[in-house]
């Protein structure tokens, strides 16, 4: 995907450094970043088509990006917005150190060094609610959360944060979901490494 991404911003009309490549929801198209201008491209699998997608960010650059089927979610300045395929722009929350996860309409922003709640915004309805000083990962579906500790374990919960039960004694860092959401894995110490579990 990247050396396509790259390939793409060469052929696109202003080339300049891809970064944060990406694929479609559907898989029919590729998005990246274009690091000295912070505008988003997109194009077939290609490289050919390539086109801006919604408003730049030059001024604010983009910390993470995620595209989903309502849009793309961008942190630009620690303030999450969507940008629609019309390429409307609307703002979502504020992002302490961009950090998200999104899952179905939903995105998990984590409170960030400062301790602050982390929050679960609905991108349909724009509500935003706190679930506790956790780094939250959201499930592919949205439906579910998890969040790893190298103190409490591994926890699981409801997109709202209620119903938390733990299924692994044992915490770690960088937790991830599987595409079915069926399980995570993380990372945990063994000795002077790092395993996967």
């Amino acid at each position: 995907v990247v050396v396509v991404a790259a390939a793409a911003a060469i052929a696109s009309p202003q080339p300049s450094e891809p970064i944060y490549p990406m694929v479609s929801p559907d898989g029919k198209q590729l998005a990246w970043v274009e690091g000295q201008t912070w505008r988003i491209w997109v194009a077939d699998p290609d490289g050919t088509n390539a086109h801006t997608y919604g408003p730049g960010f030059a001024a604010n650059g983009i910390g993470q990006i995620s595209w989903t089927p309502i849009g793309m979610i961008v942190d630009s300045n620690y303030t999450l917005f969507v940008i629609r395929p019309d390429g409307t722009r609307s703002r979502i929350t504020t992002v302490a150190d961009q950090t998200f996860s999104v899952g179905g309409a939903r995105v998990a922003v984590d409170g960030g060094q400062g301790g602050l709640p982390a929050t679960v915004t609905n991108l349909h309805t724009r509500k935003t609610i706190r679930i506790g000083k956790v780094v939250p990962t959201l499930s592919p579906d949205g439906a579910r959360l998890a969040w790893t500790s190298f103190t409490t374990g591994v926890w699981v919960a409801n997109a709202s944060g209620r119903d938390a039960r733990k299924i692994a004694p044992r915490g770690g860092g960088c937790l991830a979901w599987a595409p079915n959401g069926r399980s995570v894995a993380y990372l945990v110490p063994v000795g002077h490494r790092l395993e996967l579990q």
